[in-house]
């Protein structure tokens, strides 16, 4: 048996020249497995486009999403990738030819919807985006997503009272959701319904107290309608998440600063430098605390690092020049750095005071005046700089301009500054004689 089959193995062999032959090298596959190679292949380039957007590399995911949609045509979810990449890199036209072919080939596609709906709004066109997302909003399972993009349109459209209404409307079933707080709140706000804004973003906060929008405009609100300790205490506590930034210790220390608690403003800027690290900003916050709770060596030292690490902040070169010259610490350093924070902002009135103070303790009289004029120019008029000018009038001479001069900041500030004893001076001096200039009245 075994050799009449090796027999018939060899004939075949030998005849197999002359029989027909099957080239697998060249063979094409049938049409249905052509069909699963190529969605194989759109899914590989979809995937690979998925990962590459996760990760921030949108221009690297068109490519592949492109690869994707040749491969398989027709595909919405491809055809939406595609569409949600263009809108990203804000070529919103040809972003929406692609979602709205994809909205003719599945009209049901939320997504797509959605999409359309976000560029249209991005084109300038909210009544495309209301009258797509309307329909969708109706329906009892509509994600929050499209209430959110149908009141961003009416709010377009300067229709106030019907985004809140509708935002209202969702927030009785989505009772947790941040996002539509916020927006309900800042639409609640724009009809200054200023403490119903607060409701619902206190609602949502006890729900999820974590939710940095929430917790911002929230405090805000609190510290604006006079509740700073409940604000306060708010902020302190998200101190204490993952989610907190230093920007929050600042509010923080701000909040405690503006309300008077100066230990709890010190505790709050400290708290934050400890977690967040050296910034420029709460440095300066730290050394204003400190100034005004008479620490002067210590809030010099905050702001000297604040400007070692922001060379640039007028604020930090105006408050070291100008408590270096008023304190008459070091009137040539306070002079260098007035002189630099009026590079950095040259129409603030306030700093071309400090320039004109630093030159009067530096004896640069002439150019003191200039520098106090053009504060007052440039709107500055508030007692303390009137009465600047009024000392440099006094250093030059010009006693009866002086007095003028203290006179005006007197009459701004009658229980504040020492000009009604300048005045007092300067009055007795002149009815003893002419002034050393000669000046008369």
């Amino acid at each position: 048996m075994r050799r009449t089959t090796l027999l018939c193995a060899i004939a075949l062999v030998a005849t197999a020249p002359f029989a027909p032959r099957v080239d697998t090298a060249r063979a094409q596959p049938s049409p249905s497995l052509r069909k699963a190679y190529q969605r194989a292949d759109a899914y590989l380039h979809y995937s690979v486009g998925r990962l590459m957007e996760l990760q921030g590399m949108m221009s690297e995911a068109l490519v592949q999403y492109r690869r994707a949609a040749n491969a398989d045509p027709g595909e919405c979810a491809i055809d939406v990738a595609v569409g949600r990449i263009l809108f990203t890199l804000g070529r919103f036209e040809e972003a929406r030819a692609e979602v709205e072919g994809a909205l003719e080939e599945c009209p049901d596609n939320p997504e797509a919807a959605h999409l359309l709906g976000a560029i249209a709004l991005s084109e300038g066109d909210p009544e495309t985006t209301e009258s797509v997302m309307r329909a969708r909003a109706a329906l009892p399972d509509a994600p929050t997503e499209s209430t959110l993009l149908l009141a961003q349109s009416l709010l377009a459209q300067d229709r106030v009272a019907e985004a809140e209404e509708a935002l209202r409307s969702r927030a009785e079933t989505d009772t947790a959701s941040p996002r539509l707080a916020h927006m309900h709140a800042r639409t609640l706000l724009a009809l200054e319904r200023e403490e119903d804004a607060l409701d619902v973003l206190l609602r949502v906060h006890r729900v999820v107290p974590d939710d940095t929008a929430i917790v911002e405009l929230a405090s805000r609100l609190l510290a604006s309608l006079g509740r700073t300790g409940e604000a306060a205490e708010m902020l302190d506590s998200f101190l204490g998440t993952p989610k907190a930034r230093a920007r929050h210790a600042l509010t923080l220390t701000r909040l405690h600063a503006g309300a008077g608690n100066r230990d709890e403003a010190l505790r709050a800027a400290r708290r934050g430098l400890r977690k967040f690290g050296e910034t420029a900003a709460l440095l300066r916050a730290l050394g204003s605390v400190q100034f005004e709770a008479g620490m002067v060596d210590e809030s010099l030292e905050s702001y000297e690092r604040a400007l070692e690490l922001d060379p640039d902040s007028a604020q930090a070169l105006n408050f070291l020049a100008y408590t270096l010259a008023d304190l008459d610490i070091d009137a040539e350093r306070a002079v260098e750095l007035a002189r630099r924070a009026v590079e950095v902002e040259p129409e603030s009135g306030i700093i071309r005071d400090t320039m004109g103070w630093a030159y009067f303790r530096v004896g640069r009289l002439e150019e003191a005046e200039q520098e106090i004029r053009k504060a007052i120019e440039l709107g500055a008029e508030d007692p303390v700089i009137l009465e600047h000018l009024g000392d440099v009038l006094y250093a030059l001479g010009r006693k009866a301009e002086a007095i003028r001069a203290w006179e005006r900041a007197l009459a701004d500030s009658p229980d504040g500054g020492s000009a009604a004893g300048k005045i007092k001076k300067a009055r007795a001096e002149r009815s003893t004689g002419p002034s050393p200039s000669g000046e008369t009245d």
